[in-house]
């Protein structure tokens, strides 16, 4: 009897230890399962925001190019304006710091020539242009490529990632952008100073249009 007793005993506990069990899996499943949830609703969340940011960010450039005359059609200019912001995405620029670059050397006009013979709205010399065109893999049609908005910001916007390479400082970067990168380096080896005229400017069009948008 004591045996049969003991028997339900340990089958009693053992079915207590089973339910307990089968309650601490469920209560955890059930937590699992909801943080799953809120980890999906945060990562739609920061998705939709992000999306939201990019948006903005595009819009202001669209507004900026708005403003100035660019000899492109609307579908252009709105092309224009994702094309600046994934070329600053994909190297790491701010977006707006492109719009910077570009209104400084063209004012976003697409037929730009200077008297040096650069082209379009990053004023890319056909030299530099061809060069950088083989080692990105776009075909090369000559001047066609430099007036064509979305290569021309293509190959800009790897060119100036090669001089930051190169000199490992922004502001040398853009006075080579802007003045040759052989140039820089003969006066740097000689210890002269070098004027940052032009980086200054690119920098404070870039806090204006970082502060206010405006063009």
């Amino acid at each position: 009897m004591i045996g049969f007793t003991t028997g339900i005993s340990i089958i009693l506990n053992i079915s207590l230890v089973l339910i307990f069990l089968c309650q601490t899996y469920t209560s955890f499943y059930f937590l699992a399962e909801k943080d799953r949830e809120i980890r999906k609703l945060e990562e739609e969340y920061f998705e939709e925001k992000l999306i939201s940011g990019e948006l903005d960010i595009k819009l202001q450039i669209r507004n900026i190019i708005d403003s100035y005359r660019t000899g492109l059609t609307p579908n252009e200019r709105e092309h224009l304006a994702d094309v600046i912001y994934s070329q600053g995405i994909k190297y790491g620029y701010d977006p707006l710091f492109l719009a910077a670059i570009i209104k400084t050397e063209s004012s976003f006009y697409n037929g730009a020539i200077s008297t040096a013979g650069a082209r379009g709205l990053m004023q890319i010399l056909l030299p530099t242009g061809r060069e950088v065109a083989r080692e990105t893999n776009v075909e090369w049609e000559g001047k066609k490529t430099l007036h064509t908005p979305h290569l021309n910001i293509t190959l800009g916007t790897h060119y100036l990632s090669k001089l930051v390479r190169r000199f490992d400082d922004l502001g040398l970067a853009l006075e080579a952008y802007n003045r040759g990168p052989a140039r820089v380096t003969r006066i740097l080896n000689k210890g002269k100073s070098l004027s940052h005229r032009y980086s200054e400017k690119v920098f404070n069009n870039y806090r204006q249009l970082k502060n206010n948008g405006k063009a």
